[in-house]
């Protein structure tokens, strides 16, 4: 609780500074700036997911700032990666593996959340040129493959599988406003999350034009004795494997000298 709270703190004093420091700086009518609470996520043997806060404040100076709250997208991705999908056919009773596509860089994980629907707040055109929601992931996807409804359908494909492993998801209304310019969004990471780099891209949007674009980034890494084994197993495959070998040696032997003794 301790550790949340100064996380949560120093998340505050970064947007504060950020703030300082744009207002040293000429502005334009709007600006967006934000951070998280944290910038690293240690992957340990009871990982069981996590939760970052992101919070930011839209500033600008106060003769252009219209009455009306604007509306703020965040879009989280992990690292990309190949991912291959396969489409199922039932034949003569048994379901097999009909066709496939295989995708070269898609994110392992994608979350956005949003001040509301996406649909009120940008247009599909804009969506899909920054990519943005899953119709923006979607253009992007569709992409590498060649054209025809298949790849479309492969996408779609694609997308439900990773959503129902939590790791593409949307939260319209899940970032908050107080008041017309401070905000903060949560953003869950499951326990199955890739390892790797994540960028927040912070999108500022009003009357469906988006006016100011911010970014943050996010480290997440295996720590402890599971980094131990992950560096082993990835940079010293010769060695991991003796290892294996010799530990797999000594409980052969450890379980056989308890049962000698039954």
């Amino acid at each position: 609780m301790f550790c949340d709270a100064v996380k949560t703190l120093a998340a505050l004093v970064a947007v504060l500074l950020a703030l300082l420091t744009a207002a040293a700086t000429p502005l334009r009518a709007q600006d967006v700036v934000a951070d998280l609470t944290t910038h690293n996520v240690a992957v340990t043997v009871d990982f069981a997911g996590a939760k970052v806060v992101l919070f930011g404040s839209v500033i600008g100076q106060d003769d252009q700032i219209p009455e009306s709250t604007p509306d703020v997208i965040v879009v989280m991705t992990g690292p990309d990666q190949p991912l291959v999908v396969r489409e199922k056919q039932r034949i003569s009773g048994l379901w097999i593996n009909a066709n496939e596509r295989a995708f070269k860089n898609v994110p392992g994980y994608y979350a956005v959340v949003s001040s509301r629907r996406l649909a009120g707040i940008a247009s599909t055109e804009t969506k899909k040129n920054l990519g943005i929601g899953f119709e923006g992931l979607k253009a992007r996807i569709v992409k590498q493959l060649p054209p025809g409804e298949e790849s479309a359908e492969f996408a779609d494909g694609l997308i439900r599988v990773m959503r129902s492993k939590r790791l593409y998801f949307e939260r319209p209304g899940g970032l908050i406003f107080s008041g017309r310019h401070l905000f903060r969004a949560e953003i869950e990471l499951p326990s199955n999350v890739p390892l790797g780099d994540y960028f927040a891209h912070i999108y500022l949007f009003r009357d469906q034009v988006m006016t100011s674009h911010h970014r943050t980034q996010l480290k997440i890494q295996k720590r402890g004795a599971e980094k131990l084994i992950f560096s082993l197993a990835h940079e010293q495959p010769l060695i991991y494997g003796v290892v294996c070998v010799i530990l797999a040696v000594a409980s052969g032997l450890g379980a056989a000298a308890v049962f000698r003794r039954s």
